[in-house]
């Protein structure tokens, strides 16, 4: 427990859904495995938890609660689809080859989605 406590001292009492259940998971298994399935280094799961973290959370909190909390998102081409699962889609939007036809559907749809903080690159 020694991760939540460490989180509910640094935020004052007010964790963040989000940051309390990564407290949680960091507890469960460990920072490296914590990290390792939120996609982050160790260390910023820790400077994440003691609220010390210096670049936004945006793109740590999206991470969690599509790894850890599996949230879901209403896609405009797919209707609803985990987050992790948008998440892949946004990846594979970087490294677009038209191998489908959902594919292409799919580089549309995420360029022009508001959940798509890198739309329109």
């Amino acid at each position: 427990m020694i991760h939540v406590q460490n989180a509910t001292v640094a935020w004052d009492g007010e964790l963040p859904d989000w940051v309390r259940v990564l407290a949680e998971r960091a507890d469960e298994l460990g920072l490296k495995k914590t990290a390792a399935q939120v996609g982050y280094s160790a260390a910023t799961i820790t400077y994440v938890i003691r609220k010390k973290y210096k670049a936004p959370l945006d793109s740590v909190e999206t991470r969690v609660r599509a790894t850890l909390m599996a949230a879901t998102v209403i896609c405009p081409a797919l209707g609803e689809l985990s987050l992790a699962q948008c998440l892949d889609w946004r990846e594979k939007e970087k490294d677009f080859q038209a191998t489908s036809g959902l594919r292409t559907r799919m580089l549309a749809a995420c360029r022009h989605c508001p959940m798509n903080a890198t739309k329109g690159s």
